[in-house]
């Protein structure tokens, strides 16, 4: 079903639902805030419909796009000049495979692959040495729904587990919080009662008759891009983690 839905839904959903439209400014905030090298090479793996690409990153990055979907790829691309090539993040594509960033950016990938360590050891080779990893993923298995499944999600993290992670792949932590933890209780409640009556067994949770409360929730989870200023949240629907490349190596991964 994941197919369909980032065939059919997703670069309109990108554009109009409170989810992705507070979490660019979030991130745009957050971003504002990493201490880049002029004119620095981002690549922003899993581009989408290349929302974005346009719109989080300093104005004077040089940017590249990868995304495995050929029809958002297409979409992304006729945004502008910034190149997008369809690939994925255990495949690199030409010439991507071959160049050094000074960041990467998986904003919400990393839960769609199957192997996150391979995925996290040939990212951190495309990195210049302390180059910038940006991820965001979502937390919590305990809220795991039809949703996870419908968008192709492999898993859902927590916290510190993550940083481990990162950490075992040649990463130090710059920065580590939960984020969407304004709607947290309200969202979890959804999530878990959706699941216990055997509501939406099929589909996103982006299809599920919330239109209504669309611009509140927008405005609800865009309040976290000031309080994100001055704290890290103990807890949320999201993480956020910024990791710089560490000068030795990383564990052999085969």
């Amino acid at each position: 079903m994941h197919e369909a839905y980032y065939t059919d839904s997703f670069a309109h959903d990108e554009a109009t639902h409170w989810w992705y439209r507070a979490r660019r400014r979030i991130l745009s905030t957050v971003i504002r805030g990493i201490a880049f090298p002029a004119g620095a090479r981002i690549l922003d793996i899993g581009t989408g419909s290349g929302a974005n690409l346009y719109s989080i990153y300093p104005e004077d990055a040089v940017l590249c796009g990868i995304e495995p979907s050929p029809d958002l790829a297409a979409i992304a691309r006729k945004r502008g000049p910034i190149p997008v090539y369809v690939g994925t993040a255990e495949q690199l594509p030409p010439p991507v495979s071959s160049e050094v960033f000074d960041a990467a950016a998986m904003l919400d990938v990393l839960e769609h692959t199957e192997d996150d360590g391979l995925v996290l050891a040939g990212i951190r080779e495309r990195l210049t040495d302390g180059g910038v990893l940006l991820i965001t993923v979502p937390a919590y298995m305990l809220l795991w729904t039809a949703h996870d499944v419908a968008v192709g999600h492999c898993r859902r993290y927590r916290l510190r587990p993550l940083t481990r992670l990162l950490r075992t792949y040649g990463f130090g932590i710059e920065r580590a919080t939960y984020f969407n933890s304004l709607l947290l209780v309200p969202l979890a409640v959804f999530r878990i009662a959706r699941r216990l009556l055997g509501a939406g067994e099929e589909g996103s949770d982006t299809k599920f008759g919330l239109r209504g409360l669309n611009q509140l929730l927008y405005w609800v989870f865009s309040l976290e891009q000031h309080l994100l200023k001055w704290l890290n949240f103990p807890a949320g629907v999201s993480i956020l983690v910024i990791a710089r490349k560490r000068l030795e190596a990383g564990p052999a991964v085969s």
